[in-house]
């Protein structure tokens, strides 16, 4: 059986918000969204993105593709560690996009738990920044490492300029919020679809 994705997207009067879930595959269609403003800032998270094939990047390409021929500023928010990696290898893969934030995977020897930890690209305006944000395993305290390359974690923030936040970024973070929280389908200012 083919997995599907789920669409999530809410609009407010700053930025559209979509969210995306599942494998990128193809049965990922490119979506139309039923009162987005094509003036706004178009912002995708893809923090529930598990697993993407070739299928699902040529798909994901055309979608971009569309996104820049109306001039829309793309911001991308919570990668998944297969959305950096598609990103880090496929050239356009995210069209011209402003990364904000992704997660970068860690593993913790000691007890065997994955972890992944969100990293924002603005923090590379801190001069600490080049130290990575490590933490203790959640499990058994021990520290935990990274699970991949460094270039594979950190490229996808390393090849843009420096980042500063949206003006619209405490709303991003509430609408964010409210999409995890929200029934399926439900909402006046938003909407879901399965494909």
């Amino acid at each position: 059986m083919t997995e599907s994705i789920t669409l999530a997207f809410a609009l407010r009067e700053a930025f559209t918000l979509v969210s995306l879930a599942g494998t990128l595959n193809e049965r990922f269609t490119v979506p139309s969204i039923v009162g987005d403003d094509p003036r706004l800032p178009f912002v995708i998270d893809t923090a529930n993105i598990a697993r993407i094939n070739s299928l699902g990047v040529r798909t994901w390409i055309q979608w971009l593709s569309l996104l820049a021929k109306d001039a829309r500023r793309v911001y991308f928010v919570r990668c998944s560690p297969p959305i950096v990696m598609q990103a880090n290898y496929v050239a356009n893969f995210l069209g011209g996009g402003c990364v904000l934030s992704y997660y970068a995977p860690y593993w913790c020897e000691a007890c065997r738990t994955a972890e992944r930890v969100l990293a924002r690209t603005t923090d590379r305006l801190d001069p600490l920044w080049s130290n990575r944000p490590t933490r203790p395993c959640p499990a058994c305290h021990a520290p935990l490492q990274l699970a991949e390359a460094e270039d594979e974690c950190f490229n996808i923030a390393r090849d843009q300029d420096p980042v500063e936040p949206p003006v619209f970024a405490l709303a991003l973070e509430q609408a964010l919020a409210e999409l995890a929280t929200r029934p399926e389908g439900k909402g006046a200012s938003g909407g879901s679809e399965q494909f």
